[in-house]
This record gives structure tokens, sequence and C-alpha cells, in this order.
């Protein structure tokens, strides 16, 4: 083996695609990452809706100098739910066949099938084990089994992932809170833990350009509130604008934001202090992060935040709550970190960020986060799945 770059097979419960582009795309990040070291393919089966003649729509083409085949299923279903869930999954399933099938003529039988997101893609790793003798190792990024999340996971999905983790050769979630959250949930095997991936050639300090006037507070964010706590940050702003107006807070969010301009604008701040903006590509994300003082996360529940290590990236300092993955792992030299929920305590960290920002070491803070590099996560891969196949 030492001789031969290893084929490795990417297959995942979510991952970017013609019905939902950002899906999963920080499994998109890390296949790029492990492409660094190996030769991998991407395999991943959607549904969506076809031409009722259509029943599985091929899209293979190069991407980041990987081959990925994204396979539609048509869900125009008109059956009873039950039956209907039945020929989607075995609708499912052949495709993931029929898929594995073509890219192995194409580029080879892999070495390791690298599975992300136990359910329900973890069905298909144990088909793969079974029938095409292939080992199995596994990434996780759901936050359904951390016990805020309202969306917990279904005694179905931890039966699957149970199973799936059991022959899995490796489990490795994004954060260490991850990993406790899934062993809360029965979920057992070898575990490691790789983190998720940044790109810091483009997400760095960039002294040409300036800082906006105001001191900027920026949030990015899905601005889903029952993880992200929108309404929680803009009522400590509104607080904190009763005493002090030399700030502004951008949110940047691909999520639906009526509602919070709508709070915005009844406590008397939208387009004063807070101002809101769509979604942006990740170059305009990077520069934006580049023109702010302070990234604010004010999460209930977290897997990684990936937004908080690409901030850091930029040398920006950090308030966010004491909610998993990442944060947990900051000091005080990387910003101020608070429990979640506590408006008071987020105003007051925010008036503490401004009157102390230039005590923070933007050099330093940007160093934290080279180990979430494309090449720092693909070496972690490299080693593992060596490990792994020998």
């Amino acid at each position: 083996m030492e001789g031969k770059k290893l084929n490795i097979l990417f297959i995942s419960s979510w991952y970017p695609n013609k019905s939902n582009p950002t899906l999963g795309n920080f499994v998109e990040k890390h296949a790029k990452a492990a492409n660094l070291y190996c030769n991998v393919a991407v395999l991943h089966v959607a549904f969506a809706p076809l031409d009722s003649k259509n029943k599985f729509q091929f899209d293979y083409k190069i991407v980041n100098e990987m081959p990925v085949l994204i396979i539609y299923i048509n869900n125009n279903y008109k059956y009873l739910p039950v039956i209907g869930g039945i020929i989607r999954f075995f609708k499912y399933v052949k495709a993931y066949h029929r898929g594995y099938n073509f890219l192995k003529l194409k580029h080879g039988k892999p070495d390791l099938v690298h599975a992300n997101v136990l359910f329900p893609v973890g069905i298909i790793a144990l088909l793969f084990i079974n029938v095409y003798k292939i080992p199995y190792v596994f990434t996780e990024h759901w936050t359904g089994y951390m016990p805020d999340d309202p969306n917990r996971i279904s005694n179905v999905c931890r039966i699957v992932s149970i199973m799936a983790a059991q022959k899995a050769k490796m489990l490795m979630p994004v954060s260490d809170d991850l990993m406790l959250a899934m062993k809360g949930n029965g979920i057992e095997g070898n575990y490691q833990l790789v983190p998720n991936v940044i790109d810091t050639d483009i997400f760095c300090i960039n002294s040409s350009h300036s800082k906006s006037n105001k001191f900027r507070f920026i949030h990015i964010s899905s601005l889903d509130d029952a993880q992200k706590n929108i309404t929680g940050i803009i009522n400590a702003v509104e607080q904190l604008s009763h005493f002090r107006n030399d700030f502004e807070l951008l949110i940047i969010g691909d999520g639906e934001a009526d509602k919070y301009i709508k709070l915005a604008e009844q406590l008397n701040i939208l387009n004063k202090i807070v101002r809101f903006e769509s979604e942006k590509p990740t170059e305009e994300i990077a520069l934006l992060l580049q023109q702010s003082h302070c990234l604010l996360m004010f999460s209930n529940y977290e897997s990684f935040s990936v937004v908080i290590a690409e901030a850091m990236a930029c040398g920006l300092p950090v308030i966010a709550s004491r909610a998993g993955g990442l944060a947990n792992e900051l000091s005080s030299r990387h910003g101020i970190i608070i429990n979640a929920g506590n408006i008071t305590a987020l105003t007051n960290s925010m008036n503490e960020m401004m009157n102390n920002y230039h005590h923070y070491n933007k050099t330093e803070i940007a160093a934290f986060a080279q180990r979430f590099s494309f090449k720092k996560v693909g070496s972690l891969f490299y080693d593992i799945y060596r490990k792994v196949i020998n």
C-alpha cells in the first residue's frame, strides 16, 4: 500500500446539490482535504422532482479535482406515506448501488469508504461492507444527538446509527462535545476527533482591508432561532444601545430574516445599529469578516461552528456562548465566553469587548485557527485511513 495512493469513496447523508446548494458543504470541504493525500471520489443520492419517466438522473462532474456523482431520485410519489417510504428506501439503495458501479468502472474499486452523518447513509455503509467487503469510517456532524437540540434523534435513527457505528473502523465526530453526546445516545465505537475545515488561504488576516468606522460586531448563520438565538442577540444589542451608540451589528444569513427585521424595527434599531444582509459567497464573507472587529455567536447548542474558526483565522476575537463545539475550547485570549441564553451577560460582554479590543492579539488568534486548514485536516484523515487499512 505504501507506493499506492489510496482510493477513498466519500458517501454522505448531506452534500451540496441542485436542490440545496449549501447542504453539507462542510462534508465537501472534508472531501477536498482528504483529496490532497488520496484519490477521493464522491457519491451522493438526493431526492428531487424529476420527470415521471426519469427514475434516476446522474450528474457526474469533476469538482475541486475530484470526481463527484450526484444521483437524483424522483420524489413525486402518489402513494400512501408508508408505501411511498418503502419505495423511496429501495430506490435510495438501488441508486447507491448503481452509483458505486459507475464510479468503480471509471476510477477503480475504493480501498475505504468514508461515510458522513450516520443516518440515513449508515444503511448504505452497512450494505457496502457486507456486499462489497469494503471497510468504512464515519464522520459525524449532526447536532441531533445533543440534548438541547429540539430535533432530537428518533428511535429509528438511533438504531441505525448504533448498528453503523458498531461496524465502523473509526468514528470521527467534529468536536469533543458531539462525541460525548453520541456516547450518551448509546453510540459506541473507536473514536478520534477530526475537526471541520476552513480555507485559511481565503480566511486570513488582511491588513489592506480597513475596519468599519464604527465598532462592528458580525454574526453569520442559518438564522435558525432555536439554535442560533438571533432574537437574544437583537435584544442584547437593543440593551447596549441605551448607553452607547458607537457600534453596529451586521447579521448575514441564508435563512428567513423577516421576523428578526420586524423585531429590530419594533425596537427602533433597524438600520441604525442592526443591518441584515442575505447569503454571500465565500470570498465576500471573508472580506466582511476582515472589515469587522468581533464575531458574535449566541447559540443554544453547536456541534462545531465553522464560522468561529473562519472569524478567528481572520484575526477576530469572538463573543460566544458555552454551547458545545469550538467555543468550549477557547480561552480569554481568544474572546469572551458566556452562558447560553444570558442576554445580560451578552450585553455586558459586547461592552467589555469594545473597551478592551486593543488587548487582543489578532496574530495569536489566527494561529489558533491554522489547525483547521485543508492540509492539517487532510493529514489527519490520511493517517486514519492508513491505520484502518493496515
